[in-house]
């Protein structure tokens, strides 16, 4: 489990949010049919901070939309990084070692240079608001 402060600037729901990240504990699912997908869970324990006098008092269905919404653009995020990344073949997250790790026989029956970028590989981002405040 690793613990970063970063600060990231979202448009959601018209309200510019600024998220610090406290806690980012990435998942990676391999999907063993002839490994043709991989899917990366990342699950984001959140600190929502708004802007002084813009903030509404959180009720729990807003937390939950601002939750989706942010979810959901860190998902697209994540996509078109993932597919930039395959365009390059560069397996910055290093996926082909986790399949080795893991899955030896599969690893080393594949050329992994040639198999990397034509896999489906699917990030799906899960955001939990922990607390939220107003930035003075």
């Amino acid at each position: 489990m690793t613990q970063r402060k970063d600060i990231l600037k979202l448009a959601a729901m018209q309200d510019q949010l600024s998220v610090l990240f406290i806690v980012a504990l990435p998942l990676i699912f391999l999907l063993l049919s002839g490994i043709r997908e991989i899917a990366i869970g990342l699950i984001l324990d959140v600190q929502m901070v708004e802007e002084e006098g813009t903030m509404k008092i959180p009720t729990d269905l807003l937390v939950a939309k601002k939750e989706q919404d942010i979810g959901a653009q860190l998902t697209q995020q994540a996509v078109n990084v993932m597919q930039t990344l395959q365009r390059a073949n560069c397996d910055y997250y290093q996926l082909g070692h986790t399949l080795a790790a893991y899955h030896p026989k599969l690893y080393h029956a594949m050329n992994w240079r040639e198999r990397y970028p034509k896999l489906d590989i699917k990030p799906k981002v899960a955001v939990t608001i922990i607390t939220n405040g107003i930035l003075e």
